[in-house]
């Protein structure tokens, strides 16, 4: 196989140049900001899902451990997608 000229070859999102192999910028600037929207709607709903626990643990008194264990995952949740999402801003 002979190889290839120095003049750049686009295939596939990357960019050919001799042998390396350089991913596309763009696109890849693209998905972690698509990324990062999708982690910061997921702490989002976490945060809101763990706030109706907290009023529901209030108003049903007999199910409140219940309601409050579910809080917690959620609220624990919410934190993670939230690192998620600055991780995402900043990679």
């Amino acid at each position: 196989m002979a190889p290839l000229d120095t003049e750049s070859v686009s295939v596939a999102n990357a960019e050919v140049e001799g042998y390396r192999v350089k991913p596309n910028r763009k696109a890849e600037i693209k998905q972690h900001a698509r990324k990062e929207h999708l982690a910061g709607a997921g702490a989002l709903l976490g945060t809101a899902v763990a706030l109706f626990e907290k009023h529901k643990a209030k108003s049903d008194p007999e199910n409140a451990h219940r309601h409050h264990v579910v809080q917690a995952i959620a609220g624990a949740a919410a934190i993670g997608a939230g690192a998620y999402a600055w991780h995402e801003r900043h990679d």
